[in-house]
């Protein structure tokens, strides 16, 4: 897979206590506009990928001022802070919603409208009210290009569309949701957003490898949505999508725990034990070696990696274990956060014992096939977010309590 390294490395002193990037980036997530009142969604369940243009990288010891592929004596774990970013024109949100009797997923498409995106300037600076969007959102693609308004409350042309499959979404809304449907931000679109709610209930996922449950599940819990998107002016003249390439954006955070997961089952007497006991299986490269879940433990290491033993690897090296060389008990105060950095070589797990907060992670180098972004998720107790080798990482505790994260991983 190839990477292209576009950072920057700033020597300058950040002062993280009123200039940091993560309440940047935070105050961003916190501040979208979506079609309906907020009652209408599962907050719980939403998501956020927010494209990255750029990142500037602060070395975590001043006088290691190497960039990420040089940083080889493995100070203070390889470890680089991001001081600052520029996000990219479009982001992306999924989650569940929530209408009537009805609960499922629904996807959110939004294009930056400053004077200085792509598109503006390439139509001279003359959007006008409307944009336009041609997408694939899993395996389902539009047929025509979708109509996307201008939003004055975000400065974004966005839309927003929701698997609800009946014909009379108007009479189920809200006075901001009836009026988000009358300027066409919100469609019902059950061609293009799959699943509904009830999907992975227990009595539809016993005794299943749940990547075969409702496999094109637009929030399904474990398989990545992967999205190719392509916006053009309201003429069709003019357009931002790389040439023709198309963007191509994916959720795929290996996030894990009592309701994502691989497999679940009960035993008897475990081992020789008493009474029984019930689990769920979460990371295994023992029993799933032919689906994408036989590879998640392992990663594949570019030339410029260090492997598990220390050694320069090979292009193209595969290595199927997780070395795990360290193993942490980290406790947040209230409104305390993990700063968003990177190590170059190493996996790492994040698993909340108790409270609650958000995981970010997104892609240090920008990825041949996808592009780069932060993002988000919440954590709840007893999950676990997995990264790989040189992912942006970072975790905050948004509430009035105290988080605890249990946090393990290796190479360093």
């Amino acid at each position: 897979m190839h990477a292209v390294h576009t950072d920057t490395i700033s020597l300058k002193q950040p002062d993280y206590r009123y200039d940091n990037p993560l309440n940047k980036l935070l105050f961003v997530a916190e501040n979208q506009s979506f079609s309906l009142e907020r009652e209408h969604y599962d907050t719980s369940t939403i998501q956020h990928l927010f494209t990255i243009k750029h990142l500037e990288m602060h070395p975590a010891q001043t006088h290691s001022h190497q960039s990420g592929l040089e940083q080889d004596d493995k100070l203070d774990m390889q470890k680089q802070n991001v001081r600052d970013f520029l996000l990219g024109d479009m982001n992306v949100t999924r989650g569940i919603g929530q209408v009537g009797g009805w609960r499922g997923p629904f996807v959110r498409l939004c294009y930056r409208g400053g004077p200085d995106s792509v598109l503006s300037q390439a139509c001279a600076h003359h959007l006008g009210d409307h944009i336009k969007l041609w997408c694939r959102i899993g395996q389902q693609q539009t047929a025509e290009l979708l109509r996307v308004p201008y939003n004055s409350e975000s400065d974004c042309y966005q839309i927003e569309l929701w698997g609800y499959p009946y014909d009379d979404l108007d009479r189920q809304l809200d006075p901001k949701g009836f009026n988000s449907l009358g300027n066409g931000e919100l469609l019902a679109r059950p061609d293009l957003i799959k699943g509904n709610g009830n999907d992975f209930n227990r009595e539809n996922i016993d005794s299943n490898n749940v990547y075969d449950v409702s496999p094109e599940h637009t929030l399904h819990p474990i398989r990545a949505l992967n999205l190719e998107l392509a916006w053009c002016d309201h003429s069709e003249q003019h357009w931002d999508s790389k040439y023709g390439a198309n963007h191509h954006l994916s959720f795929s955070m290996l996030h894990r725990g009592w309701e994502k997961f691989l497999r679940i089952g009960s035993s008897d007497s475990p081992h020789g034990g008493i009474g029984s006991l019930h689990y769920r299986n979460l990371f295994s490269n023992y029993f799933f070696q032919d689906s994408p879940a036989g590879h998640e433990l392992g990663q594949s290491l570019h030339s410029w990696n260090q492997n598990a033993h220390g050694e320069r690897a090979s292009e193209g090296d595969y290595e199927r274990f997780f070395a795990v060389q360290y193993m942490d008990m980290h406790v947040l105060e209230a409104h305390s956060a993990i700063g968003i950095h990177r190590h170059r070589d190493n996996q790492e797990a994040f698993m909340l014992l108790q409270g609650e907060g958000l995981m970010i992670i997104g892609d240090w180098l920008k990825q041949e096939h996808r592009e780069r972004c932060f993002e988000i998720r919440t954590l709840t107790p007893g999950y676990l977010a997995l990264l790989k080798g040189g992912q942006l990482h970072s975790f905050a505790n948004l509430k009035d309590e105290l988080a605890h994260l249990f946090v393990f991983g290796g190479y360093d």
